[in-house]
């Protein structure tokens, strides 16, 4: 599914960004400080009842540095987590396909179809989605490929209109223009052979 994808994706970035990080943390926390080449570690002096001196860690320490550790590691997968969710939450659900509007056949194996996304309702106005891909039969069928497939434009126009010269094709519509690529690919039947198509789009305002 789309949206598995891109919860894979945000956590892949995620974690690459944990792994960098968690290398960077114990370098800061360290109580070292290299000083002309050398290592001089940090101590704080205490008096003794004695009028002896002893040395004693500063913050620091191995119990200190153990404590910060862990609290930026818990920070930083906090953030991690709170990353894939709002991706979750802010990505676009997976589209409605409900109708197609559109065939246009480009070759002996591929057509641009054009499908509408019912996602809209009553308070939003629906969308129209149009795909360069591998002729298919029955509209069921074309509805069910296409709910994975990337659309090459988005559009409010249900009415589009398209000239095919080869493999270029030029599609014009009116109204609100969502999403647009100027190339595309379609994968044959085979399902090893691709071909690119080059998009031109005509847009003017609705009206």
């Amino acid at each position: 599914m789309a949206l598995w994808g891109l919860l894979r994706a945000s956590a892949k970035k995620c974690c690459c960004a944990l792994r960098v990080l968690l290398r960077i943390v114990p370098v800061l926390t360290s109580p070292s400080l290299d000083v002309g080449g050398g290592v001089r570690h940090l101590v704080m002096i205490q008096s003794t009842n004695i009028g002896s001196r002893k040395e004693s860690d500063m913050p620091g320490s191995g119990t200190t540095r153990k404590s910060l550790y862990s609290t930026v590691t818990t920070i930083l997968l906090a953030v991690c987590l709170a990353y894939i969710g709002g991706d979750w939450l802010l990505a676009p659900g997976r589209p409605q396909l409900t109708e197609v509007v559109l065939r246009v056949p480009i070759s002996n194996d591929a057509s641009i179809y054009g499908v509408k996304d019912d996602r809209g309702g009553a308070t939003v106005p629906f969308s129209y989605r149009y795909y360069v891909y591998r002729n298919l039969a029955a509209d069921s069928e074309i509805l069910s490929a296409l709910e994975d497939a990337g659309p090459f434009l988005v559009t409010r126009d249900a009415s589009a209109k398209v000239n095919v010269q080869g493999r270029s094709i030029t599609v014009s519509v009116s109204g609100t223009v969502s999403d647009y690529h100027s190339n595309t690919v379609y994968r044959h039947a085979n399902g090893s052979d691709y071909t690119a198509v080059s998009v031109f789009l005509n847009s003017r305002p609705e009206g």
